[in-house]
């Protein structure tokens, strides 16, 4: 699963956010006691501001804003001198504001663009790690993906050196109605005991998996659309119903409603998208 990046800057931005208005209760607690200045009170507010727009808008806002700072602040030194007519010295406390406003928006700002980044990898290696995996976790069969690559390797074949080969697939029709009447766990005791049946009913050469929710598929090399009756009518045999004993629970026999769809290399099509939909389209018509 990918990682959300407004999700994550969300949370961080809130987490941000209770931890600036945390910060200023305190300064202010130690202002009203007279423990801090009233300067460095508010350049203390300021900073962490500084800090908090870095982190939650990137280091260009942060650096505007920490540019208006000092501008503010040497305004405000410059207006003193207008107005007391003399000299504002600029001490030790007032170079260390001076250069830890900068210094806060910059490092916060840093921050904030590496959070992008690793969010930005972190996607990379999801999508990766997705790619890679090839097998459903339900049922331990091959996924949409490895079924797709399969069926492209035998076309590929077949062109090469002639031949046919079908695609088979196998649906649970009302399986979303089954879980309203059986609940969740049955439904996913269904597919599971569908899968283990299919995998009992293959060839050695056929290749058998789980592309959706619903569906699974198998690829039949050097097999005509004749050929596949053989094996189409074992399912519908087979899997008119299931018996199913849950843990804790008591022995049900769930009915099922299955179709069957099939399509032939090359007389239904000579790519993978052509021989997936005629397959679909045949078993939307399999009412038997």
């Amino acid at each position: 699963m990918q990682v959300s990046e407004r999700a994550l800057k969300r949370s961080i931005f809130l987490k941000l956010t209770a931890a600036f208005c945390g910060f200023m209760v305190l300064f202010t607690w130690q202002f009203m006691n007279f423990s801090i200045p009233f300067e460095d009170y508010v350049m203390s507010i300021v900073t962490a501001g500084c800090l908090f727009v870095g982190l939650s808008l990137g280091l260009r806002g942060s650096l505007i804003v920490a540019l208006l700072v000092l501008f503010g602040y040497g305004t405000i030194k410059i207006g003193l001198v207008l107005w007391l007519q003399q000299p504002v010295l600029i001490g030790a406390s007032q170079l260390f504001w001076l250069l830890a406003v900068p210094a806060a928006a910059f490092i916060s700002g840093s921050l904030n663009e590496s959070v992008d980044g690793v969010i930005e990898k972190l996607n990379t290696l999801s999508t990766e790690i997705e790619d890679l995996v090839a097998v459903d976790e339900m049922t331990g069969l091959d996924n949409a993906k490895r079924f797709a690559f399969r069926v492209v390797e035998e076309i590929s074949r077949c062109k090469r050196y002639g031949g046919e080969f079908s695609v088979m697939l196998v649906k649970i029709a009302f399986l979303e109605e089954l879980e309203d009447v059986h609940g969740l766990r049955v439904q996913k005791l269904v597919i599971q005991k569908v899968a283990e049946t299919l995998k009992g009913m293959k060839r050695l050469e056929d290749f058998l998996s789980r592309i959706g929710r619903d569906e699974f598929s198998f690829v039949l090399p050097n097999t005509p659309k004749d050929g596949t009756k053989i094996l189409t009518d074992r399912v519908k045999e087979r899997l008119p119903y299931l018996d199913i004993s849950p843990a804790g629970e008591e022995f049900r026999r769930i009915r099922l409603t299955i179709r069957i769809g099939t399509a032939t290399f090359p007389a239904d099509g000579e790519e993978y998208i052509p021989l997936l939909n005629i397959a679909r389209r045949d078993y939307e018509y399999d009412h038997g």
